[in-house]
């Protein structure tokens, strides 16, 4: 009896072992199928369900100064989003967050009635913004708001050559200045984001799938000297004062290379806060606004018959304080007269007349074709935007009074980077 027994319960462990053994090679089975077999395109079918993704833009490159400051670098900011889904009373948090972000609560209703899984409600947040905001979501247990970190452009010197570099839009494109002209170089890459969403499709910002490397893009180095372009806008500012003048540009260039060590405007801008600022505080007067050279034409004139071998230092012209070319009287600017006076003493007073005289030798096709070779009619190749070409006659186009009125910088416009160049 007994040994049947025995027998019986050595034959139900021998199962139950049996049956347990088969689970598990059959559990090992399946995990090895799943991992090994089919892991990959299970993996695809997860993630196809469980997760969204969008754009995340890298920082873009810094911009320095010939020896090296900083003028423009990226900083990462916090932007808010919602989930309208979530939202359980839409006008409770366009009420709560529209004092914190400086926005009218219609605008949010607006935006959380949008629909959807994600909508922006306000970009780039100063901190003690998002500060108020992380209290008011914390107090209220709202798990409809998220931040998402973005990369703002900041320039640590303000105004300083804020016409130079320009400023950067929202989605980090650069829409003037260096930032525009380099955009290629010193943008960041846009990558898609995989971010991770439980099973309603809510973000899950932190979950193994939103980890994505940032790219940091090119650097751009410019010949400005942040020392040279300080004093001069220093200067700007006490000229404005003194003599009421409604605009300023000042270029520094180095004669020998041609390197621009200072280029400033004046009126100016804060690009940290473009939007601030008109387009006439944002313009470029150094490469985008034109006008008529005067006196300081009178150089390149003087270079034409010279190398045209039509005057030379020492020939004697007479000026009566007038002349006459057709209808036209053209005067000295000073109202003298100098009588009989060598062409160096015409280019030390800058006579009139006698520029007038060696313009009329030249005639409009040399005159023209000089213009051209020292670079004028056409934008210097600075590449910032905006450049103009200036004004310029076509030969064939010129009476007799545009000669003459062009030999003294008249009848001709160009910008303060063609003439300095």
């Amino acid at each position: 009896m007994v040994v049947v027994l025995k027998k019986k319960v050595q034959k139900r462990i021998a199962v139950t072992i049996s049956l347990f053994l088969i689970l598990v090679i059959g559990l090992i089975a399946r995990i090895f199928w799943i991992q090994f077999i089919q892991g990959s395109k299970l993996s695809e079918i997860a993630q196809s369900q469980v997760h969204d993704s969008k754009a995340l833009q890298s920082p873009r490159g810094t911009i320095y100064d010939r020896n090296g400051k900083e003028l423009a670098v990226s900083i990462l900011t916090k932007s808010l989003f919602i989930d309208p889904y979530e939202v359980k009373d839409p006008e409770f948090i366009a009420n709560g967050l529209g004092p914190i972000l400086g926005m009218n609560p219609a605008e949010i209703l607006e935006k959380i009635n949008y629909g959807g899984r994600f909508v922006w409600v306000k970009r780039m947040l100063e901190p003690e913004v998002v500060a108020k905001v992380i209290a008011f979501r914390k107090d209220n247990k709202l798990n409809c708001l998220g931040f998402e970190d973005e990369s703002k452009r900041y320039y640590p010197n303000n105004t300083l050559a804020a016409q130079v570099l320009g400023f950067v839009g929202t989605d980090d494109i650069g829409l003037d200045g260096i930032e525009l002209m380099a955009d290629d170089v010193i943008r960041g890459s846009a990558d898609n984001k995989k971010i991770a969403t439980d099973a309603y499709g809510s973000p899950i910002l932190n979950s193994i799938f939103s980890f994505t490397a940032r790219k940091h893009h090119k650097d751009v180095y410019l010949t400005i000297d942040n020392n040279i372009q300080f004093i001069v806008e220093q200067a700007m500012d006490k000229a404005i004062l003194e003599t009421k003048a409604h605009a300023m540009t000042v270029i520094v260039m180095n004669p020998q290379t041609g390197e621009v060590l200072a280029m400033a405007n004046r009126p100016t801008y804060n690009p940290n806060e473009f939007y601030k600022f008109s387009q006439e505080q944002m313009k470029n007067r150094a490469v985008s606004s034109i006008y008529e050279p005067g006196s300081t034409f009178k150089a390149m004139v003087a270079a034409a018959g010279l190398q045209e071998e039509l005057i030379h230092p020492n020939d004697i012209l007479v000026d009566q304080g007038y002349i006459q070319v057709a209808d036209r009287r053209i005067k000295n600017w000073s109202g003298d007269s100098y009588g009989s006076v060598s062409f160096t003493e015409v280019i030390k007073k800058s006579i009139n007349t006698g520029f007038v005289q060696i313009g009329m030798r030249l005639g409009s096709e040399k005159l023209i074709n000089y213009a051209k070779a020292f670079g004028f009619g056409k934008a210097t190749g600075l590449g910032l935007p905006g450049e103009e070409n200036g004004l310029l006659f076509e030969p064939k186009d010129m009476t007799t009074p545009d000669v003459a009125t062009m030999s003294i910088g008249q009848s001709i416009a160009v910008t303060p980077m063609q003439l300095i160049t």
